[in-house]
């Protein structure tokens, strides 16, 4: 069973790429990193590869190996190449070290355009979580507009939408 990703928070990142990785997004890297030996800080994956997002992805080791285990299950096809370039190709795996923090290589804080120093946001979402530049972010969560939601009718209470079908 997934643990679940949740919350936002903002953090800093220095100018050697250094960024702590917020105490709840922690918690559930660790409970989703059952194979690492006692006492190991917990792994996560970063995914870069899908450019039609202003961010980066994060994962568990448990969470990513579903991801892996539905692309290895597709026959050989575009959208399979696809989804290994961008999920497998283009992803970095990283240690949390015991002081909580990565270290974010230089291609990703310029992918994410953030110059020596700047702060991030960190956005749970469920199985994984995002990693924003905070810029971006503020200007993504203001440009999010309900109406585009299928089902969604103003002044409506949001929950209602979970028992919506698909």
């Amino acid at each position: 069973m997934l643990c679940t990703f949740r919350g936002e928070f903002g953090q800093k990142i220095d100018a050697k790429g250094r960024v702590s990785i917020p105490a709840q997004i922690r918690k559930v890297l660790d409970a989703g990193d059952p194979d690492r030996e006692s006492g190991e800080d917990p792994n996560l994956i970063i995914v870069f590869g899908d450019t039609t997002r202003s961010c980066l992805l994060g994962y568990s080791q448990q969470a990513m190996a579903e991801v892996e285990a539905k692309i290895h299950a597709m026959k050989a096809s575009p959208r399979k190449k696809a989804l290994v370039k961008a999920f497998l190709t283009l992803s970095w795996e990283a240690r949390v070290d015991t002081t909580g923090r990565i270290v974010l290589p230089k291609h990703l804080r310029t992918r994410l355009g953030l110059g020596e120093t700047g702060e991030l946001t960190f956005a749970g979402g469920g199985e994984k979580f995002e990693i924003w530049n905070s810029v971006d972010y503020e200007a993504e969560a203001a440009a999010f507009d309900l109406t585009e939601v299928e089902g969604y009718e103003e002044g409506m209470d949001l929950s209602e939408l979970l028992d919506m079908e698909d």
